[in-house]
């Protein structure tokens, strides 16, 4: 004990050089007091001598509109620790959340339940909870009918002008899938987004095949907008009948006919039928038009019809070795004029004389037509025709720019007689030159999206007047495109480059300026007044002349500014 009050003598004595040795003295008597009371303990007792404690409580802040005295919602609640026998807070130890601040002096005063209420104000200087977004009211709209529309909303960048739809999918309605995609400027928080609707409505029409002078009234359902045939088993039925015919029902001009038969019918009394229509091609003129012909009453489980139920076109014949094949309701029937030349009178042997079998040998030769269908449209892009004897092998020549499709051949060999034959062929892969070309174009007009190789892209295309920014350029066969997606490109014949400002123009001189459209052409009926000032918040080069925009299509030549 003796050491440690020697030591804080000591700190004393170096922490107090200036004062004089009186003090020194006092200071090492009240030590020595000190020392002498601590020595006295009593045995068995501890020391009497205990450091202070101090006991604190926690207290809840509840936050109150200054306005309203009600608590503002969205905001959490505070604490303050203060002394355990304390009745209010100190004002030093309140303070104001995120975003507001104290009104004013006030009495924080502790209530039964151990809270303060604390009456703020918003700061002006703070944002409330600093949001970096905003809200954005969408308007989808059915292309089909403008009448139907649904309403969502969406949050974005607080300082967002556009939006990508393609951004959207998941506040798209059920049912239904965005037109196009495009940037859509923000106006007054709101968007509007053209959808269509992913399912068409279908007419159904019923005959009872057991009695075809009953009528029903049509219903109608809905199927995938893409579909071709419906199956029978998913159609309901009126009340009594069921659903007979063919599995798979043609879709033809937005309605199908479903023949029915009643439900306790004897399914022996009547045969499951349909139509069948023909469609004629021309093998001499594949361009000719033939009226469509209807086979009635076709069995419903049969897969091809019967060559003696197909007849040709007045003034035509059937190219003879097809087979018709039922598809989508539906079988093609090649056909050639029927004028024939007359055959030749075979002339009489000579008395005596034999061919030595006693048969003619004749090397009469054969026609085969050719179609290739292009194995993606289902079109037929070339037809041509090869002439020889029976058995004669042939290869022939593929349309330019076309190769076979997979498990195709272009090799065959002449029949018995004259026949049409199919082949299925695909478009060459064509690469063109990409290269680096970061760039900001907007389309003329709604343009088609295409692929790297040209080909244009179904149901994609970007709007007209609509900004897209690009990173490459194309050149394929002399076509510049620009990029704007991974594997989607725009034309520039459809769109142009631009360079985005901001800033004021002038027009000079004393005459009025003429205005142009992005494709550069004359606007007759609208002028710029001499010596008026515009915004432009675009500038490019429309047919090799720097221009501004001054409106959504209206340009006007950098050489009328001041």
């Amino acid at each position: 004990m003796k050491k440690t009050k020697s030591l804080v003598i000591t700190s004393l004595l170096f922490s107090t050089m200036i004062l004089n040795p009186s003090v020194i003295n006092g200071v090492m008597v009240q030590a020595a007091a000190n020392e002498a009371q601590v020595g006295q303990v009593e045995p068995g007792k501890p020391n009497p001598v205990t450091p202070p404690t101090t006991a604190t409580k926690d207290v809840t802040v509840i936050y109150l509109d200054a306005a309203t005295k009600k608590p503002i919602d969205n905001i959490k609640n505070g604490t303050v620790t203060v002394d355990k026998d304390a009745t209010s807070v100190d004002e030093k130890l309140v303070k104001a959340t995120d975003g507001f601040k104290l009104s004013e002096k006030q009495d924080y005063t502790i209530n039964d339940k151990g809270e303060i209420n604390v009456l703020v104000t918003p700061d002006s200087a703070v944002k409330p909870d600093d949001k970096k977004t905003k809200t954005i009211t969408v308007t989808f709209v059915d292309t089909d009918d403008s009448k139907v529309t649904f309403n969502s909303s969406v949050e974005v960048p607080k300082d967002a002008t556009n939006i990508d739809s393609s951004k959207l999918k998941d506040i798209t309605p059920s049912g239904y899938e965005i037109s196009l995609k495009e940037l859509i400027d923000i106006k007054d928080n709101h968007i509007t987004v053209s959808v269509k609707n992913l399912f068409k409505t279908v007419t159904i029409r019923f005959q009872d095949s057991t009695d075809n002078t009953k009528k029903f009234e049509s219903t109608t359902m809905k199927v995938d907008r893409k579909a071709k045939k419906v199956k029978g088993s998913t159609i309901k039925a009126p009340k009594g009948y069921v659903v007979t015919g063919r599995e798979l029902i043609t879709i033809k001009n937005g309605q199908m006919l479903v023949h029915i038969k009643p439900a306790d019918y004897n399914a022996g009394h009547v045969a499951s039928k349909s139509d069948i229509y023909v469609h004629y091609i021309n093998d001499k003129n594949t361009s000719a038009k033939f009226k469509e012909a209807i086979i009635k009453d076709v069995a419903s489980d049969i897969t091809s019809i019967d060559n003696s139920l197909v007849t040709a076109p007045k003034g035509y014949k059937i190219v003879e070795g097809q087979k018709f094949n039922i598809s989508y309701g539906m079988i093609k029937v090649h056909v050639v004029p029927s004028t024939t030349k007359p055959t030749a009178p075979t002339k009489p042997t000579k008395p005596g004389h034999s061919n030595g079998s006693g048969a003619t040998t004749t090397h009469a030769k054969h026609k085969t037509t050719v179609h290739f269908i292009d194995k993606e449209t289902g079109k037929t892009i070339h037809s041509t025709s090869i002439t020889g004897t029976e058995g004669q092998k042939h290869e022939i020549d593929l349309p330019e720019n076309y190769e076979l499709a997979t498990g195709e051949t272009n090799k065959t060999s002449t029949g018995k007689a004259d026949k049409t034959i199919e082949i299925k062929v695909v478009k060459k892969a064509v690469s063109g030159t990409i290269t680096n070309h970061k760039t900001v174009i907007s389309s003329l007009h709604v343009a088609t999206l295409y692929s790297k190789d040209g080909k244009a892209i179904k149901n994609r295309a970007i709007s007209a007047n609509s900004n897209w920014a690009a990173d490459k350029k194309l050149v394929l066969n002399g076509v510049t495109y620009y990029r704007v997606a991974t594997n989607e490109w725009v034309k520039a014949s459809d769109a142009y480059e631009y360079v985005a400002v901001n800033k004021s123009i002038t027009t000079s001189g004393h005459t009025a300026k003429t205005l142009y459209n992005s494709n550069g052409t004359v606007i007759k009926s609208r002028a710029l007044s001499a010596g008026s000032a515009w915004h432009t918040d675009k500038t490019a080069t429309i047919n090799g002349k720097t221009m501004y925009r001054v409106a959504t299509n209206e340009w006007v030549l950098a050489s009328d500014l001041v």
